[in-house]
């Protein structure tokens, strides 16, 4: 049976279970809210070891940093997740965009600093797709898919965005 997990951020709150792939898969999805790219693998690091596929879903919460720096969260968090795993088949999902928030939250962020993350996160999946692209990781662009599917929040996906992400 082949073992995939999924790790990451809250957006993935909404996706366990909703995976139908055969039989011969399962996908535990685990979802941390607020957790970073530095933060992602001592969550994780004991479930590794039995795993045939990794997905990392993480970044969001990274907001600010620039895309060279996230790159390099990227790149230690891979390093690690294969030192424990060197036959791991390790995949990339791309940071996702945020809209607008329609609520006022704490961490809602302005106009300026949405544009500025957005740019930002666009720089940093397309210098990550390269990275996934020579080292043979796979990488996931649900960039487009999700726009226009986010809650009121303007971060996580609505459940149909949680759908059509999988």
């Amino acid at each position: 049976m082949t073992r995939a997990l999924v790790a990451g951020d809250s957006m993935l709150k909404d996706l366990a279970g909703s995976f139908t792939l055969s039989s011969r898969t399962h996908v535990e999805v685990r979802s941390f809210s607020g957790v970073r790219i530095e933060k992602l693998f001592s969550l994780i690091a004991h479930s590794l070891a039995d795993v045939h596929v990794v997905v990392l879903h993480v970044g969001t919460n990274n907001v600010g940093e620039e895309p060279l720096v996230l790159t390099a969260r990227f790149r230690s968090l891979i390093s690690r997740i294969l030192d424990v795993n060197p036959s791991i088949r390790v995949v990339v999902s791309a940071i996702l965009p945020r809209q607008a928030s329609l609520r006022k939250r704490q961490w809602a962020l302005s106009v300026g600093e949405l544009e500025a993350f957005n740019t930002d996160a666009g720089e940093t999946n397309a210098i990550l797709q390269a990275l996934c692209h020579k080292n043979n990781y796979g990488f996931v662009d649900g960039t487009c898919e999700l726009m226009g599917m986010l809650k009121a929040d303007g971060v996580h996906p609505t459940k149909h965005g949680s759908q059509v992400s999988n």
